[in-house]
């Protein structure tokens, strides 16, 4: 006998990018989404930056490579990050919006 599953309330956790400079990349998230920096470490080849909002961790950074990634390999696609309206996506600093408008 087959018995249903109860589905289980949850929400999403934060999301783990890796990234070439942590410096740079903690910066663009302080400045474009205003997180700020919980914890960090940066120390020879160990660089990461927990960053987030009220004590809530919502993005982990980790350099683990470098250069550019193979866009044909598995992975992720993309992330999207969502903004009340067009106009707040528009008050973001220059040269953070891609010349397409997209984010």
């Amino acid at each position: 006998m087959t018995s249903a599953l109860t589905p289980v309330a949850f929400q999403t956790g934060h999301v783990g990018l890796n990234v070439t400079d942590v410096a740079r990349s903690t910066a663009f998230y302080q400045q474009v989404f205003g997180l700020e920096v919980l914890a960090d470490c940066r120390q020879g080849d160990r660089q990461w930056a927990f960053l987030g909002r009220d004590g809530t961790v919502m993005l982990t950074l980790w350099r683990q490579s470098e250069g550019r990634f193979a866009t044909g390999s598995p992975g992720l696609h993309h992330l999207s990050f969502q903004v009340p309206s067009l106009a707040a996506s528009d008050a973001a600093p220059v040269g953070s919006t891609p010349a397409c408008g997209f984010f």
